[in-house]
C-alpha cells in the first residue's frame, strides 16, 4: 500500500513511540487503522515522504492513463483477472508498466465498479466459487496414452466387479443401420 503523505507523517508521528517501546507495531496498527505490515515498512523506511512533483502534486502512475479502460474492461466482465488485463492492455494500448500496479489497481477498482453494477460484496465473493469434489470421485483420461488409460482404470476398478459384455452393441448396430439408410437415400 503506497500511502498519500498526510498519512504518512500521521504514521511517522508514531516512530518514537515504537522506538521507545512505548507501544508496539500491532497497537499503531490498531490506531491508525493501517494493517501491521504497512506500519513496519514506512516506519522502518527512509524518513522522506512518498515521490511529489516539484508543484507539490503526487506523480502520476501509468496506470492512472489506462484507469477508464481498465474499468470498461471490468464492467464488461467484473470477474476479468489482473494479468489478462496486463496483457491487453500491452498488446492493444502499448501499455508499458508492471503487473504489480495493474493488480493494484483492479483491486481497488474492482468493488467500486461491483458497486456500480449493482453487485454486492457478497455476491461479489460468492462469484468466485471453486468446484471441488473428493479425491477419487473424477478422473480425467486421455484415452490416446494406453499405459495411462491402463493405470487409471486398474485404480477406479480395484474394488469393482467388472462385467465384460460380448457380442454386438446395440447402439453402434442402431447407428450403423441409421448410416446404411442415409447412404441408400442419396
Amino acid at each position: 500500500m503506497v500511502l498519500d503523505p498526510r498519512r504518512w507523517s500521521e504514521l511517522r508521528r508514531f516512530r518514537g513511540l515504537l522506538e521507545s517501546g512505548a507501544m508496539s507495531l500491532s497497537e499503531i496498527a490498531r490506531e491508525t487503522g493501517l494493517d501491521r505490515k504497512t506500519v513496519r515498512k514506512y516506519l522502518a523506511g527512509p524518513a522522506t515522504p512518498p515521490r511529489r512533483s516539484a508543484s507539490g502534486q503526487l506523480v502520476p502512475r501509468k496506470i492512472d492513463e489506462f484507469a477508464p479502460l481498465v474499468d470498461a474492461m471490468l464492467r464488461a466482465e467484473i470477474l476479468m483477472k489482473a494479468s489478462v488485463i496486463h496483457e491487453r492492455l500491452a498488446a492493444e494500448y502499448g501499455f508499458t508498466g508492471n503487473y504489480q500496479r495493474v493488480k493494484l489497481y483492479v483491486q481497488q477498482a474492482r468493488p467500486r465498479v461491483a458497486e456500480e453494477l449493482g453487485i454486492t460484496p457478497n455476491e461479489l465473493a460468492g462469484l468466485h466459487r471453486r468446484f471441488e469434489v473428493v479425491p477419487g470421485a473424477q478422473a480425467q483420461v486421455d484415452w490416446g496414452d494406453e499405459v495411462l488409460a491402463t493405470a487409471i482404470l486398474d485404480r477406479l476398478l480395484h474394488h469393482c466387479e467388472v462385467i465384460a459384455i460380448n457380442g454386438p452393441s446395440y447402439r453402434l448396430k442402431n447407428r450403423l443401420q441409421a448410416i446404411e439408410r442415409e447412404t441408400d437415400v442419396a
